[in-house]
């Protein structure tokens, strides 16, 4: 069966971290035929974001490298508040899936453990596939994926925080000037991407 995966996120800046989950799903769920990094347009609590031009920009250098990936710009084109709930329905309207046999979402373990508290947290975690990601720091809190249409992952190192790497780390390291640091974090492109466009007071 043929399925996509959608893997949301504000990718501010795109991670060796969200790399490790890309590659994670890809060699652990083989029905998953590709996945499509979809950078919101706006946070839904309002946090500052880098302009989308240079997050879908970041996000194609990841893209570039990884088989069966590609850069799905849905929320900036429609300029959605970054609610999973409005996304999906609206992405269901105009068919996106049409030409698959399901899709699946990504979460990390840190947001499957919140998700009640989403708009129409529920209705999402019941009628969507979802694939949970193992996160370091993010113990397993509930469970309510843990039945046959949903994939558990668990990126390698993940118990000895390998995994623990995320767009908030390398923006404070770069704004403690440790910038040998937080180009550890990132791809090279990504990194050449953010020094050339002077990005997060670089």
């Amino acid at each position: 069966m043929s399925k996509v995966a959608i893997f949301g996120g504000a990718f501010n800046p795109i991670t060796i971290g969200h790399q490790l989950v890309v590659d994670s799903v890809l060699a652990n769920v083989p029905e998953v035929d590709q996945i499509w990094l979809m950078p919101c347009y706006g946070h839904l609590y309002g946090k500052q974001l880098e302009e989308a031009s240079h997050r879908l920009a970041m996000c194609k250098c990841l893209s570039d490298k990884i088989l069966n990936t590609r850069v799905f710009p849905f929320e900036i084109n429609h300029k959605l508040s970054g609610s999973t709930w409005l996304a999906v329905n609206q992405m269901l309207e105009e068919g996106v899936f049409d030409s698959f046999d399901d899709f699946y979402v990504i979460i990390g373990q840190d947001n499957a453990n919140h998700m009640d508290g989403w708009l129409y947290g529920q209705e999402l975690q019941a009628h969507l596939n979802w694939i949970v990601v193992r996160r370091a720091g993010s113990p397993v809190t509930h469970n309510w994926y843990d039945i046959p249409n949903n994939r558990i992952v668990t990126p390698p190192g993940t118990k000895q925080n390998a995994s623990e790497v995320s767009s908030t780390k390398v923006r404070n390291l770069i704004a403690e000037n440790k910038w040998n640091e937080a180009q550890n974090l990132v791809l090279p492109d990504v990194w050449d991407y953010i020094v050339e466009h002077k990005l997060y007071g670089i």
